[in-house]
């Protein structure tokens, strides 16, 4: 099944989906894309349930919000392949690493995303979401998106939304990484503990990890890089895609970094944004409570409903910094 796209970006460093914010990135083509989910490698053969032997599945210890769905995610490492982590925030993959991550809503799976490594390059990543089917039997690539799926309030990006996500970081693959990737993991479940022990990064972390501050703090922190940090950093690459975008807040930067995590005020969020108090954060605070159809709502795809345990962290924590 032969699927061309052209991904053209359009959005702003601060979350705002208009055309004309940015340059566009190069065109992209989905060659090859498997006809069936089932024919990705994600499952054994004849089925569309049980995960294929090679198959790990690991979850990033802070979550994007989208609407409430239950998530699970997956990734293929090809065998004898490791993961180079020479730059510990931004990892790169071997050729044929496989990512996917499933969405459900009310216990029924609508969406499976694909992220598959395609050539030795840092950009060559094939980004494409299946829809399943309403008898669950299989799912099939849907690169333009679809609203309502099966019936539900859930989106399915498009290839082009994916991009206007992932297309940011150098690693391109969200919440595989040191600092995501560092907590406790159930037995079989990959974590950064178990990675290291398969011998399956090229280096391990040398400094702490862990997320400074009260827990108020840290599920402020933890919430702003996975929900925020992808568009909103000082690391953006800048090559072939050209994310470079009108901001009046270009300063922005928070996503968390190893090696600047022995304070809260040394962490790149604190650094950049100011005073939690004053108005860098409290807009962006404010931003996160706008309802999806809201101008200037955060983050600005993947959800029509607000996150109000998010919004009551964000408010807690500036409630914090004012005293």
């Amino acid at each position: 099944m032969r699927l061309t796209v052209s991904l053209l970006l359009s959005v702003s460093l601060f979350g705002c989906v208009d055309a004309g914010l940015c340059e566009p990135i190069a065109s992209t083509t989905l060659d090859q894309v498997p006809a069936t989910l089932s024919a990705t490698g994600l499952y054994a053969a004849g089925s569309s349930s049980v995960l294929a032997a090679n198959v790990k599945a690991y979850r990033p210890r802070f979550e994007l919000w989208a609407d409430g769905a239950e998530k699970s995610r997956w990734i293929l490492l090809p065998p004898g392949t490791r993961i180079d982590t020479a730059n510990m925030d931004f990892w790169q993959f071997p050729q044929g690493t496989k990512v996917w991550k499933e969405f459900r809503v009310d216990g029924k799976r609508v969406e499976t995303r694909l992220m598959q490594k395609f050539g030795a390059g840092r950009e060559d990543w094939l980004l494409v979401s299946y829809l399943w089917a309403e008898d669950q039997a299989d799912a099939t690539p849907v690169p333009e998106g679809v609203e309502g799926a099966l019936g539900t309030t859930h989106t399915v990006p498009s290839a082009e939304d994916c991009q206007a996500c992932h297309a940011h970081v150098a690693s391109h693959v969200l919440g595989f990484a040191a600092i995501q990737l560092n907590h406790d993991a159930p037995a079989g479940e990959l974590n950064l503990a178990a990675l290291v022990a398969a011998d399956l990064l090229t280096e391990a972390p040398t400094t702490s990890l862990e997320i400074p501050g009260t827990q108020t703090e840290q599920a402020a922190l933890g919430y702003l890089h996975a929900n925020c940090g992808n568009c909103h950093n000082q690391a953006r690459i800048d090559n072939e895609a050209k994310l470079r975008c009108e901001n009046p807040l270009s300063g922005t930067d928070l996503l968390l970094r190893v090696g600047k995590l022995g304070s809260t005020k040394e962490t790149p969020t604190y650094d950049t944004t100011g005073h939690f108090a004053q108005a860098p954060f409290s807009s962006l605070a404010k931003r996160v409570a706008r309802p999806a159809s809201e101008e200037g709502s955060m983050p600005p795809l993947g959800r029509s409903t607000v996150d109000q345990a998010a919004v009551d962290t964000l408010n807690a924590w500036v409630k914090e910094q004012a005293k």
